[in-house]
């Protein structure tokens, strides 16, 4: 919105302009709580489940109220590479660890958000997929039925090789036996 519009319409509009105002400043303490949200989500006792992974940052739920946000700081490259799709993480003084407990989503919103990522899961089971490049620090997967690719680290998969075929298993991805 161009600001000489705005202060038109301001003195020409006043409902309209306070209308817009207050929409604004509610959206603008929306977006602020999202930022925030993270700093309140850290209690010692909550869990986080992971939804992705990109390289070192994470997107968790907080399965306790459904907020979702992005970890970077607080966890370990170590930590990062162990981890897959759907593993949860507590925060304990002062970091993001593993947390290998059983636990419930007993929240509606949490489990909204994290259906589509179990229910890929559960379908990626059977799926074959061959290693199509690997670089300094990534492997490279393609899925050999559907196509498309994705990244896994190099590091945790030492052992695989150019032309792999490889399946996920529990989270974690594993050499098919050649017949």
């Amino acid at each position: 919105m161009n600001i000489e519009n705005f202060n038109h319409n301001l003195e020409n509009n006043n409902n309209h302009s306070k209308n817009f105002i207050t929409n604004f400043i509610k959206e603008l303490g929306n977006a602020l709580e999202k930022l925030i949200e993270p700093q309140k989500s850290l209690s010692e006792d909550t869990i986080f489940v992971v939804r992705d992974i990109n390289d070192k940052c994470l997107t968790v739920v907080n399965i306790e109220n459904g907020n979702e946000f992005e970890i970077s700081d607080n966890i370990s490259k170590e930590v990062i590479d162990n981890l897959s799709l759907g593993s949860a993480l507590t925060f304990k003084d002062g970091k993001y660890i593993p947390y290998n407990k059983e636990f419930k989503i007993k929240n509606s919103e949490a489990m909204a958000k994290l259906d589509d990522m179990y229910f890929c899961l559960e379908d990626e089971k059977n799926a074959v997929y061959s290693v199509k490049e690997i670089s300094q620090d990534k492997i490279y997967l393609t899925n050999v039925k559907e196509g498309g690719f994705f990244s896994i680290p190099k590091s945790k998969y030492p052992d695989f090789k150019l032309g792999d075929l490889v399946k996920n298993e529990n989270g974690k991805y594993v050499l098919q036996k050649k017949d």
